[in-house]
């Protein structure tokens, strides 16, 4: 088994040891079922924890070639499912971040465009009460502005 996905790791008459951090992610029944198949194999038991599956076989029957095509394609299609699983969380997480900043950041950003003319309206009509109201709301807008870019400010 020269281009086996994964390490054997120990080897014997009728038994086969092999490593693969795949099979932590595998489930153990669909890939039971595919290496059963395989002409002489008796018995398999899969460590997830750590990536290690244990193969018991009939040596005069067992087909190596198979054993080892079934098992590559098993793990392939895993590596690949799992791949592409936690590339489109991550990404999906990472959009949604984003999402968020860009939200809070037009909310921001549209309360100070209004705070802002309304203080100086408040002041130049004399209205104290507007120009105070107004001003509370900037100064609060700014503030959560400058504690979100906080670390791009003190660069």
């Amino acid at each position: 088994m020269e281009h086996l996905h994964g390490t054997i790791t120990s080897r014997t008459e009728g038994r086969l040891r092999i490593r693969s951090e795949s099979l932590k992610l595998v489930d153990g029944a669909e890939l039971f079922e595919a290496l059963k198949q395989v002409r002489g194999v008796e018995d398999l038991k899969l460590n997830k924890i750590t990536g290690s599956l244990l193969v018991n076989f009939e040596p005069a029957v067992f087909d190596e070639a198979r054993f080892e095509e079934v098992l590559n394609s098993s793990l392939n299609s895993l590596a690949l499912f799992e791949t592409t699983k936690f590339a489109t969380k991550a990404k999906s997480a990472k959009q949604r971040k984003l999402s968020a900043y860009r939200a809070m950041r037009k909310v921001e950003n549209q309360t100070m465009a209004l705070a802002g003319p309304l203080c100086l309206l408040g002041l130049s009509l004399k209205l104290w009460k507007l120009h105070s109201l107004a001003g509370w709301i900037f100064t609060a807008a700014a503030a959560a502005h400058t504690l979100r870019y906080k670390k791009q400010l003190l660069r």
